[in-house]
């Protein structure tokens, strides 16, 4: 019986511990990506990143994440030569929306907080081209898909508080549009917040 305090307090400790982390984590901030959607070369696409975790432990969790991004390239004459004067450049404008689900592993330090996660779903890319035509409105079209896409990565957390942290991170985006694979390459950095 003099073990029976013991006992106790080592339980209270290791409960204390195993409850030391968030139960949910909410993330929202800015989203760049390089993307090859739009052919020639890669086209430089802004916007958005939120994501929603629950930690199921310390280091383990599953993760939602959604993006949106948005971007104009500007592609040369695509019909050929010779072209008459009235066939410009034409401009490319792509939309790519993601929506991802996964795990995520996560190493909990006092100031900073790095994670990994492999994220699998689907993306809407859309894509519009406008043809200026010299002294008309010009000609427009559009494309839309929606396909698998997947997003491979991690980043790291820096902890103001229990609360509070701001978010650095980098993914591998691949996603499938138009009969095609596309490789992006994704940043994004933000605010977490904890509870």
């Amino acid at each position: 019986m003099k073990f029976l305090p013991v006992l106790c307090g080592v339980c209270m400790v290791l409960a204390a511990n195993a409850q030391d982390y968030p139960k949910a984590e909410i993330f929202g901030g800015y989203n760049y990506a390089s993307s090859d959607v739009t052919s020639p070369g890669r086209t430089n696409l802004n916007g958005w990143n939120g994501s929603a975790t629950g930690n199921l432990n310390r280091w383990f969790g599953i993760k939602a994440d959604f993006s949106g991004l948005y971007g104009t390239k500007s592609v040369g004459n695509v019909l050929g030569a010779p072209c008459p004067p009235f066939c410009n450049a034409v401009n490319v404008r792509t939309h790519i929306h993601s929506f991802l689900f996964g795990p995520q592993v996560s190493y909990r330090t006092d100031k900073f907080t790095p994670f990994v996660h492999a994220l699998f779903g689907a993306a809407h890319t859309s894509t519009s081209i406008a043809v200026p035509v010299a002294g008309l409105p010009g000609l427009s079209f559009g494309l839309s898909d929606t396909n698998f896409a997947m997003a491979l990565g991690g980043g790291v957390d820096y902890n103001f508080s229990r609360r509070l942290a701001w978010r650095g991170g980098a993914d591998y985006l691949q996603t499938r549009a138009f009969g095609s694979t596309q490789s992006n390459f994704r940043v994004s950095t933000g605010i977490v917040f904890r509870f």
